[in-house]
């Protein structure tokens, strides 16, 4: 009986694979179809045969049939109005390969067309992950090439007291043991205090040590992308950083929490201390920026520097009265 059950299962798995496996292909056949249907359409034409404003010696289609393996292009019109000729291709994602899914938008009447909505084996992808997809193609490398590069200079970068990134942070990998960093606040020093919370989840706490008592530091994204499952345990292959860091000279750190993979991905928060909601009583740690980065953040003076891509592109900003101001 135990034989027949293990059998159903493995013939119901079976087929539950055979059916994934022919609705790929089902899908696949339906792309093909639609693009060779449209292969002709003078929207998709234009935007095959056009440029993007940081590459105009080099035509979109040259480019992406010299990066991507089977590549399709096809045209049809949303729902909403909008006209979107959708490229389909095969390139290679953190060593593996994966079909690449990048959308152009077109208006009605409209010459120039905007780059929508991509997708790594019909998982949505960030902003930052689209750049780095763009520089990829257009310096005729690999995913993995561009993050590796991009590793390297930070690995190879010697941070000054005045110049620190994520190699000058403390880091804490889930499943060790709290990690204790000192912070200087108001004249005192304090402690950031990062490790597994309970019942489940990260903690992320500065702790006054005059009064004992720690407090919170929420890290809430402001995008659909986190770092974070449904019970706020950290995801495979991200690490937690923290930095106290003074961007003002006033003997206060700010205090820095990133969660980065090193690679891709990093999100990051700053918080500014009040002494005067101490006084209160309150949570004198307030957040004052979020950001999301790919494989670093630099900080020199009042300036934080967040790099993208692999040309030398980045997103600065200024701190100035508890604020930071991009520049």
């Amino acid at each position: 009986m135990n034989g027949l059950i293990v059998g159903s299962i493995c013939l119901l798995i079976g087929c539950e694979e055979a059916t994934k496996t022919a609705d790929k292909v089902v899908a696949d056949v339906e792309e093909k179809v639609q693009a060779e249907m449209t292969k002709d359409n003078e929207i998709l034409l234009s935007v095959k045969n056009g440029t993007l404003t940081n590459y105009p010696d080099i035509k979109i289609d040259d480019a992406f049939t010299n990066f991507f393996s089977s590549p399709t292009w096809k045209y049809f019109q949303a729902e909403t109005g909008e006209h979107v000729v959708e490229f389909t291709g095969y390139c290679t994602y953190v060593e593996k390969e994966v079909k690449a899914k990048l959308q152009f938008l077109v208006e009605e009447g409209e010459e120039n067309f905007e780059i929508g909505a991509l997708e790594f084996n019909e998982v949505p992808q960030n902003e930052l992950n689209k750049l780095a997809l763009l520089a990829a193609i257009y310096e005729d490398e690999t995913l993995d090439e561009v993050n590796t590069a991009e590793e390297k200079e930070i690995t190879e970068s010697t941070p000054t007291e005045s110049n620190k990134n994520l190699q000058s942070f403390e880091k804490w990998s889930y499943g060790e043991p709290d990690k204790i960093i000192p912070v200087s606040l108001d004249g005192e020093q304090e402690s950031i205090i990062l490790g597994l919370d309970s019942p489940n989840g990260i903690k992320t706490q500065v702790q006054i040590n005059s009064i004992n008592t720690a407090y919170h530091l929420p890290l809430e994204t402001e995008s659909e992308f986190t770092p974070f499952d449904e019970l706020g345990e950290l995801l495979p292959g991200f690490d937690v950083y923290a930095l106290g860091y003074d961007f003002d000279s006033d003997d206060t750190d700010e205090v820095i929490i990133a969660v980065s993979d090193g690679l891709i991905e990093t999100y990051f928060w700053v918080f500014s201390y009040d002494f005067m909601a101490l006084e209160y009583g309150d949570n004198p740690l307030m957040p004052i920026f979020y950001g999301e980065g790919q494989s670093d953040i630099i900080l020199e003076g009042n300036t934080l520097t967040v790099p993208y891509g692999s040309q030398g592109l980045f997103e600065e900003y200024i701190y100035s009265n508890y604020e930071f101001i991009m520049q």
